[in-house]
């Protein structure tokens, strides 16, 4: 849970150091998660520079729900940056 807590402080720091990241970023998002909204995907990829945001019409365990769309996401992405 102290994860959880450090939120409010840490990820105003983090999020200053998104755009210098440099490497490629696949997000993945499930459009109705309710765990993790999708704000939450759609804030890093306005700030990670080469990052793809594709969001799935599914819930938090997207990769389950939407295993089918989730893999060929995770292949093209794969297959665009090897």
């Amino acid at each position: 849970m102290a994860y959880v807590r450090a939120y409010p402080t840490e990820l105003p720091v983090l999020g200053e150091l998104l755009p210098a990241i440099e490497t490629p970023v696949q997000i993945i998002a499930g459009r109705y998660d309710s765990v993790v909204p999708l704000d939450n995907a759609e804030y890093l990829h306005q700030r990670l520079p080469h990052s793809k945001l594709d969001v799935i019409d599914a819930g938090h365990f997207v990769w389950e729900e939407g295993a089918d769309e989730y893999a060929d996401v995770v292949t093209r992405w794969w297959q665009a940056t090897s």
